[in-house]
């Protein structure tokens, strides 16, 4: 019965470190490339470009979305 408990605990811990590993190292290259990305998007918007005015607009002053 031992051996059975070991084996079991050190599957669930081989899981836990490739989890961990995934989200360690795979989510952060996956957000890093998607921030770089962004990045490059931004810059095509000229700095002097006028918020829009309509209302119902994403970045005009009376929108909640900023």
């Amino acid at each position: 019965m031992p051996r059975r408990i070991a084996r079991v605990a050190g599957a669930v811990a081989g899981v836990l470190l490739l989890v961990g590993l995934i989200n360690g190292v795979l989510f952060s290259a996956v957000l890093d490339m998607l921030d770089a990305s962004y990045r490059q998007a931004d810059a095509l918007i000229p700095p002097d470009m006028q918020p829009p005015q309509a209302v119902d607009s994403p970045g005009s002053a009376q929108s909640l979305v900023a």
